[in-house]
């Protein structure tokens, strides 16, 4: 782990900054403070498509129409689709697929709520 990496998961920490060499101590609290307040996790998980349709709802407890999802497509079905839009609602995420994805896709997603 480099000293920069090292000082940036320190400073994370809130391990006081004068334990390290102090231009790296800037450049931490510079990039930290560039990210604001982060997200939070809401869910992650694998899913596999029921087919039927281009559309796939996924039940999520406590979701909300204003986090973010990101979902990308695991496992390649012997149909090839890719997902073309996931919306969030209240405890459902919406992934839309170019056409049917059978029962043979599986995807990961993430779910985001960002900082108030």
């Amino acid at each position: 782990m480099s000293q920069t990496l090292a000082t940036l998961l320190a400073r994370a920490e809130n391990v006081r900054a004068k334990d390290f060499n102090n231009n790296e101590a800037k450049l931490a609290e510079k990039i930290l403070s560039g990210l604001g307040t982060l997200p939070s996790i809401v869910a992650s998980a694998n899913f596999t498509t029921l087919g039927g349709a281009a559309a796939e709802a996924i039940t999520i407890a406590g979701l909300l129409s204003t986090d973010i999802a990101i979902v990308t497509v695991r496992v390649i079905g012997a149909t090839p689709r890719i997902v073309t839009k996931a919306v969030t609602t209240a405890n459902t995420l919406t992934v839309t697929f170019a056409g049917d994805p059978s029962t043979d896709h599986v995807i990961s997603y993430l779910v985001l709520r960002p900082a108030a």
